[in-house]
């Protein structure tokens, strides 16, 4: 694969975050939206804590070597350490690919009432099928998907507040009894962490394809600025449409609320949404066993099909209660990844300093 200019930085890093949760706007809800105006401030710093790891990941990425999260996370040669860092992470993607395809199934069905495990197997069959080209198929997804996801989700948010009336809007607090989610302190950092949780192994093998960390930083400051806009437009939209929140999918229901062919595109949108961000997944889990096992190269393809047929069958659980319970876990998970890649961040410029 070519040398990532900051553009394709931004999709990757913007496209990383917009699967089933974010575009649907359920996620998005239970960590701020339920907190009223308290929760959309919180929702801005939480992003800024997104960034900046960000920027840690795939600038150690670039300037190590580093493709594998194992040893991003443990950089002394401790294969015990590596393995548990490695698998828990592999344990989490898959827990997405397994969330993305229950949105797939819950989207289908809210929008044409087709059963749910329909729209879970046709993404699951479509995510496989790209999951097989690897790095590039997943780049090439994102590069297409983020700008639309944009476009639509302001245009949607727009839309919304106009017809509601600015006057009509409320940012009510919802009580959800969460408790993994108790407060907006807790939902910053939890959510901060749980999608870098879910993207380290995206960033790190992507590293060695950027030139500079002045193209790294621009690039994931622009993948922000596009993540803040899509995710402020949906926190609007769920203002001026508050009934939508009760919708396992709120954007949907507050696109379908204005027009229904608007909510047809939006629900296309939500759909190539959840498959970029189970393609990556599917990625993730088969890169790391690709780079560790020399002949899994061979099985690829068909180790990839089993992995997406097991998530189908898990997926039937359902989309809300997954995100609700999943995604907090993952957060929390994620300190313990987080804390000493920095350290290991930090030490490489120490040594630089002392030799320079």
């Amino acid at each position: 694969m070519k040398q990532l200019s900051p553009f394709r930085i931004a999709a990757v890093f913007a496209g990383a975050f917009l699967g089933a949760g974010y575009v649907s706007g359920q996620e998005l809800f239970q960590y701020f939206g339920s907190f009223g105006k308290a929760g959309i401030i919180g929702f801005f710093f939480s992003l800024l804590i997104m960034a900046f790891f960000g920027v840690v990941i795939m600038d150690y990425g670039r300037r190590t070597g580093v493709t594998r999260l194992d040893e991003a996370v443990v950089a002394a040669d401790r294969p015990g350490l590596r393995k548990l860092a490695a698998y828990t992470q592999l344990i989490a993607y898959f827990g997405i690919v397994i969330i993305m395809f229950a949105g797939g199934g819950a989207m289908l069905a809210q929008l044409t009432g087709l059963p749910f495990w329909t729209g879970s197997l046709i993404l699951a069959a479509m995510a496989v099928a790209v999951a097989c080209f690897g790095l590039t198929g997943m780049v090439h997804t994102f590069s297409v998907l983020v700008p639309v996801a944009a476009v639509l989700s302001v245009g949607i948010s727009i839309a919304a507040v106009r017809h509601a009336g600015p006057g009509s809007m409320t940012f009510p607090v919802i009580d959800l009894d969460n408790p993994l989610i108790p407060n907006v302190p807790v939902a910053i950092v939890n959510y901060a962490t749980m999608n870098l949780f879910t993207s380290i192994g995206i960033f790190i093998p992507l590293g060695e394809k950027i030139r500079s960390a002045g193209k790294t930083t621009f690039g994931i400051l622009l993948g922000n600025a596009v993540l803040t806009l899509i995710g402020f437009a949906i926190l609007l939209a769920q203002a001026a449409v508050p009934e939508s929140v009760s919708e396992e999918l709120p954007m949907l229901a507050a696109a379908a609320s204005l027009s229904a062919a608007l909510s047809v595109v939006y629900g296309l949108l939500l759909y190539f949404s959840m498959f970029g961000t189970s393609i990556a997944a599917l990625v993730v889990i088969s890169e790391y066993f690709r780079g560790r096992f020399p002949r899994f190269e061979q099985h690829r393809v068909p180790a990839i099909i089993g992995i997406g047929t097991l998530g189908f069958v898990l997926s039937l659980f359902g989309f809300a209660t997954l995100v609700g319970i999943i995604y907090p876990i993952y957060g929390y998970l994620c300190i313990l990844l987080l804390v000493p890649i920095l350290v290991n961040y930090v030490r490489l410029f120490r040594k630089k300093k002392a030799s320079g």
